[in-house]
């Protein structure tokens, strides 16, 4: 599955705010359908997100993703940040798009977005294993 990333433009204003935390909070992949009509300009909680993959198809509020990391290559003046794999086990869906986002504070208005994922078309599983990976270059970089 090829995927493109893109940040959220308020994670920046919600993390120079502390609401959220990389590497110390919990971090989720929450999997829509392809009729969510997202805003990567203008939303910013996880309430702003729509048509998610039907309960009882995979765990409601998405995968947590593990093993989070930050890190920078000065070569390239590069921050990447990646994790393990989000695995989902024996469910039966289709998704096109993930939104990763921090569920620490708890409540939907408030759990920061972060980033968005596109799979590039739809990804259907059934009755299978479903993971998302992130690429080589994590889920998303930023240059500075």
């Amino acid at each position: 599955m090829v995927a493109s990333a893109a940040w959220f433009a308020e994670a920046f204003a919600t993390a120079f705010n502390k609401e959220w935390d990389l590497l110390s909070d919990a971090i989720k992949l929450e999997l829509t359908t392809s009729t969510w009509a997202v805003d990567t300009d203008t939303m910013n909680y996880q309430n702003d997100i729509t048509n998610e993959v039907g309960r009882g198809k995979c765990t409601a509020g998405g995968g947590r993703l593990g093993s989070d990391t930050v890190t920078y290559t000065a070569g390239t003046n590069t921050w990447k940040y990646t994790s393990d794999p989000v695995p989902w086990t024996n469910v039966t869906f289709t998704t096109r798009y993930g939104a990763i986002y921090d569920s620490t504070p708890g409540v939907a208005a408030s759990n920061p977005l972060i980033l968005f994922e596109d799979w590039g078309g739809d990804q259907t599983v059934n009755a299978a294993n479903f993971t998302v990976t992130p690429a080589a270059a994590g889920w998303a970089t930023i240059t500075v």
